[in-house]
């Protein structure tokens, strides 16, 4: 225990850094395996060692000065850490991670943001044995399968951790999640205090409809039948999604998609008088589905969307 103490204060295995192999550490320390391990598990126990996985330990602190250096510090994983105006950001990401920093600030913290498309876990579990205060996790459509083991490893050493979303794999930690259902009963409510009686949702999806999407059509249901209505089944469509396709063909897809998905109802003489998009950013292309059927958007059919970029 005192040559490992004493490699750590040299900086021979420094704060973050993994542990060499069971086998051969003890060879370099000269002991048995039986010896190294007993020793492993006491100085896991005093928070020396960290571990991560059955054969995984780094070192969690760094018994100098600098075992805190990052004490009072919150990191927050975001590619885009401020509100853009820019169409690819989408709000929901920018501005929960905007939101997150605002109050960082106002709590007289500090905040160390880790963009994504260059975080390894290595980098990361240093960081978290550097005494930071906690992680925050906002939705990032692009590396949500990272999301649960980043959040993870913060369990594992210790550090306060939230994420941002509803998904049935993050349920096991501590999360913000949006009221989609009541979100979208107001949405149908509002709707229904226009005047409009046969509202249906309209669903571009990439697969399979997700828990949010399922927590949406709930409010909606629950809305129609409050006013006395019979719900109508979601419209839904996939989602094109084609490399080496341009963004204008690929609207035109979207738009014929949606196109088709409508026809239905309006073939059966089934009443329609407005549609609930799965997001903003669909409101385009079912505008223009709506006119490739002959019908006025927001007159003959009214539209509305469910996300906060509506601006862009």
């Amino acid at each position: 225990m005192t040559t490992i103490r004493e490699m750590i204060e040299a900086n021979v295995l420094p704060p973050g850094s993994m542990l060499p192999p069971e086998r051969d550490l003890a060879t370099t320390l000269k002991v048995s395996l039986s010896t190294l391990q007993r020793t492993l598990q006491l100085l896991e126990s005093d928070g020396t060692i960290l571990r991560r996985g059955a054969r995984t330990r780094l070192v969690a602190k760094p018994s100098g000065k600098d075992g805190d250096l990052l004490s009072g510090t919150v990191l927050v994983i975001a590619e885009n850490s401020l509100p853009s105006n820019d169409p690819s950001v989408y709000g929901w990401s920018g501005y929960v991670a905007a939101g997150s920093l605002a109050e960082i600030s106002q709590l007289r913290l500090h905040a160390v943001v880790l963009n994504p498309n260059d975080l390894d876990n290595d980098r990361l579990d240093r960081l978290l044995a550097s005494g930071v205060s906690g992680l925050i996790i906002p939705e990032l459509d692009r590396f949500e399968k990272l999301i649960p083991d980043w959040a993870k490893r913060a369990q594992e050493a210790k550090i306060p951790v939230v994420v941002f979303g509803d998904e049935e794999y993050l349920r096991t930690f501590d999360r913000v999640v949006p009221d989609h259902e009541v979100g979208t009963y107001e949405l149908t409510k509002w709707l229904l205090s226009c005047g409009r009686k046969a509202p249906h949702m309209a669903a571009l999806l990439e697969s399979s409809l997700p828990a949010w999407m399922q927590a949406r059509q709930r409010g909606y249901e629950k809305a129609m039948r409050e006013a006395g209505l019979q719900p109508f089944p979601p419209l839904l469509c996939l989602e094109p999604s084609l490399p080496g396709v341009s963004k204008e063909n690929l609207f035109q897809l979207k738009t014929q998609f949606l196109a088709g998905a409508i026809l239905h109802p309006l073939h059966d003489g089934t009443p329609l008088d407005a549609l609930l998009a799965t997001t903003d950013g669909d409101i385009p292309a079912v505008a223009s589905a709506v006119k490739l059927l002959g019908k006025k958007p927001n007159a003959d059919i009214a539209l509305v969307g469910y996300d906060d970029y509506w601006d862009q």
